[in-house]
């Protein structure tokens, strides 16, 4: 399994650095230079939110940062 793991990895990583080395000095297939920063999908969310009728997941914890509304300044308060 865990070689498995490995090699995928490594193909990921030469998926990657082969979209890095790209001839055309950055531009796409459709001419864009940087197409990746379009459409770019994000939510506004405020630490310590509570869960309400339209968004459901409270905003107490992190996955990355067990202190997170200290680390931040406290609760938001919008």
């Amino acid at each position: 399994m865990m070689k498995a793991i490995s090699i995928l990895s490594i193909g990921a990583l030469a998926a990657i650095v082969a979209g890095c080395l790209n001839t055309e000095h950055g531009a796409s297939a459709t001419g864009e230079r940087y197409p990746w920063k379009r459409n770019i999908v994000t939510t506004v969310f405020w630490i310590g939110e509570k869960p309400s009728g339209n968004n459901p997941v409270p905003n107490r914890r992190s996955s990355w940062d067990k202190d997170w509304s200290r680390s931040y300044g406290g609760l938001d308060d919008p």
